[in-house]
């Protein structure tokens, strides 16, 4: 089974302010931002062209390279909004190869997972889940949002 690009946004945790999400960023939606101080008052994304997120709602966004030392160090300032340590649903599967996102089954066809509490390994496995992306923002969107949107994570944009 191949996860590699599943999903255009997935959700890395759920707090008071909303549910945490990371996303795939284009450069139009980067610009958008970048230019949305000007328009705003603050940086604002515009979520699937709908939905206002503002600036204390904007997390992360822009470039990464996991390999960058001060883009880890970046991911490990926000390692509480990442990950719940205590969150149940933090699943991730064993066998897995994150150079590509193949998922080896054991010999009975089963895929084999576990839960987590390393919010390293939790947000590769969320990075890997939208494509492993050169770009990316991460926030906080009020559930009522996504809550009755089944497309929401779809990687297809298209309404």
């Amino acid at each position: 089974m191949n996860i590699m690009g599943k999903f255009k946004r997935t959700i890395l945790n759920r707090s008071k302010e909303g549910t945490i999400v990371l996303q795939v960023l284009t450069d139009i939606e980067e610009k958008q931002i970048d230019k949305s101080e000007k328009e705003y008052g603050e940086l604002v994304y515009v979520f699937d062209k709908k939905y206002k997120i503002g600036a204390k709602n904007i997390y992360l966004y822009g470039d990464i390279n996991i390999d960058n030392k001060e883009d880890i160090n970046l991911i490990n300032k926000f390692k509480n909004i990442i990950c719940e340590i205590y969150s149940p649903s933090n699943f991730i599967y064993s066998n897995l190869d994150y150079n590509t996102g193949i998922i080896k089954s054991d010999e009975r066809g089963i895929y084999k997972g576990y839960y987590t509490s390393n919010y390293m390994k939790w947000f590769l496995y969320n990075y890997l889940l939208i494509g492993k992306p050169k770009k990316i923002i991460i926030y906080s969107i009020p559930q009522k949002y996504i809550k009755n949107d089944y497309r929401w994570r779809i990687r297809d944009t298209k309404i």
